[in-house]
């Protein structure tokens, strides 16, 4: 979960595959994206196919959240139009492992390799890939879960 700037609303991801923006005053929910279900039968197919364990407001902009999960997929959302603005294939996201600054996103893969990648915001582009190592080099690598 993840708090906006001013603390005035949170988001929620998990096990459902879907994103809830709560009114922190009132804790009901006052946003509720991705996929939506009508007798079985999807209606709207944006969003994500697995897990989510990561959700980040953007500072600069608190209607903009970044969320990612078991499904590989990036997916940058705008609560004003209650959907995804653009998304990207990326890192297989396990925890709370995704960070936003200055135009650039940082995730933490749970992968052997190459788990630390940073991202253009903007361009939804890979800037640089980092082979995260801690003490002793191991043929497994570090898998993280926290950025």
């Amino acid at each position: 979960m993840d708090f906006n700037k001013d603390g005035t609303h949170f988001a929620t991801v998990g096990k459902d595959h879907n994103v809830r923006v709560y009114d922190e005053e009132t804790n009901a929910i006052a946003h509720h994206l991705g996929r939506v279900f009508f007798l079985n039968k999807i209606l709207k197919e944006v969003g994500h196919n697995n897990r989510v364990f990561c959700v980040k407001f953007i500072p600069e902009e608190p209607n903009l959240l970044i969320t990612g999960g078991w499904d590989c997929n990036i997916i940058f959302w705008d609560i004003r139009e209650n959907k995804s603005i653009r998304s990207f294939l990326g890192p297989k996201i396990a925890g709370d492992a995704i960070d936003y600054k200055n135009g650039q996103v940082i995730t933490g893969a749970n992968r052997a390799r190459g788990q630390l990648e940073l991202w253009d915001f903007k361009q939804a582009e890979l800037i640089k890939s980092i082979d995260y190592e801690p003490g002793q080099k191991s043929e497994n690598g570090a898998f993280v879960y926290a950025t």
